[in-house]
């Protein structure tokens, strides 16, 4: 019999939802594999066979490329915004489809996602980034109100 086709499930917690796409995959007769950062090491205490992931690390891209070599994804995901990046890249290098990971980049940073928005021509409010250091009082006197201050 041959063996089930696999989807590497990304997130940083193991709540319902990655449980619901978890369930879902093994309806479909897919193999649920999941990628989470909850440990630096997996004993598998849990008994779901998930794979300690550093989503901001490249090595566990590679380890992540390695492991499909051996046996190949035939989707990944990303639930939520901190694995996001780490499914998009995998996806791409694996050559499956997935988000850009330039798009999966912007949807995390605020910032860049103005940028991008404004590059495209489409309306965004007025925005500024500013340094940690920077006086408040003084940056707050060259802003026009109302404003949102947040950090990245």
């Amino acid at each position: 019999m041959a063996a089930a086709k696999r989807v590497l499930i990304l997130a940083a917690t193991t709540g319902y939802q990655t449980r619901m796409f978890a369930e879902a995959a093994t309806r479909l007769g897919l193999e649920a594999v999941l990628g989470t950062d909850r440990c630096r090491h997996m004993d598998d205490p849990w008994r779901d066979h998930s794979r300690a992931v550093r989503f901001e690390n490249p090595a566990s891209l590679r380890e992540l490329l390695r492991e499909a070599r051996e046996a190949p994804f035939e989707a990944v995901l990303g639930l939520g915004d901190r694995p996001a990046w780490l499914a998009a890249v995998a996806a791409a290098r694996l050559k499956l489809r997935g988000n850009p990971p330039e798009a999966a980049e912007a949807a995390g940073n605020k910032y860049l996602a103005r940028q991008r928005f404004q590059d495209a021509g489409l309306p965004v409010p007025c925005y500024r980034r500013l340094p940690l250091d920077a006086d408040p009082r003084r940056e707050a006197r060259a802003v026009p109100y109302p404003c949102v201050l947040k950090p990245l």
